[in-house]
C-alpha cells in the first residue's frame, strides 16, 4: 500500500530573474510571518538541481494518506520513483510562494526536499529541510524542519520536474 497520495497539482512555476534566496528573504519579510535565519544561500548552496532564472518546473503536492509517523527518507524514496522528479531544496520554495501560495491548503507545512547529503547540517546535528508552512490563520512561515524528526498527515511536500531549461 502506498503511503502518499496526490493533495494537488499546482501546474507551472518560473523562477524569477533573481533566484538568490537572501533577495527573496528581502523582498518577502513583510508577507512572512516568520522567515527561519538559517535559510541563506551559503547554508543551501548544494542542492542537487541548481534552477537558473526562467527554469519553468511543474509542481506537484502530495500527502501522508496512512495513519501514524513516517520518516523524510521514506517520502525521498517516494520522490525518487516519480518520473522526472528532480530535487531542488530551498529554491524551490521560491516560485511556488510567489505564484502559487494563494492555492495552498492552510494548516500544513510544505517541505521541498533534497537528498540528505545536499542539507544544511545545523550546529545541533540537525539537517535542515526547507519547508513553506501555510498557516491555519493566514499568512506563512519559511522555515526548516529536521530531517530526522517522524512527519505526519500535517506534513504535506512538493514535488518538481523541470519543464524547460
Amino acid at each position: 500500500m502506498e503511503k502518499f497520495g496526490l493533495l494537488m497539482d499546482l501546474g507551472k512555476v518560473r523562477m524569477s530573474a533573481d533566484p538568490r534566496l537572501v533577495t527573496f528573504t528581502r523582498r518577502n519579510r513583510a508577507r512572512l510571518v516568520f522567515c527561519n535565519g538559517g535559510i541563506t544561500d551559503a547554508n543551501f548552496s548544494n542542492q542537487s538541481r541548481i534552477l537558473k532564472p526562467g527554469d519553468e518546473l511543474g509542481v506537484r503536492v502530495f500527502r501522508q494518506v496512512v495513519p501514524g509517523k513516517t520518516t523524510a527518507e521514506e517520502r525521498l524514496e517516494f520522490c525518487r520513483r516519480l518520473e522526472g522528479n528532480v530535487f531542488v531544496g530551498a529554491q524551490g520554495v521560491l516560485p511556488i510562494f510567489q505564484q502559487k501560495r494563494d492555492k495552498l491548503p492552510k494548516g500544513l507545512r510544505y517541505n521541498s526536499f533534497d537528498n540528505k547529503e545536499c542539507l544544511w547540517k545545523d550546529s545541533s546535528g540537525c539537517y535542515g529541510m526547507p519547508s513553506l508552512v501555510a498557516l491555519s490563520r493566514g499568512g506563512f512561515n519559511f522555515d526548516i524542519s529536521c530531517f530526522e524528526n517522524p512527519l505526519d498527515d500535517r506534513d504535506a511536500f512538493f514535488s518538481f520536474r523541470v519543464l524547460s531549461v
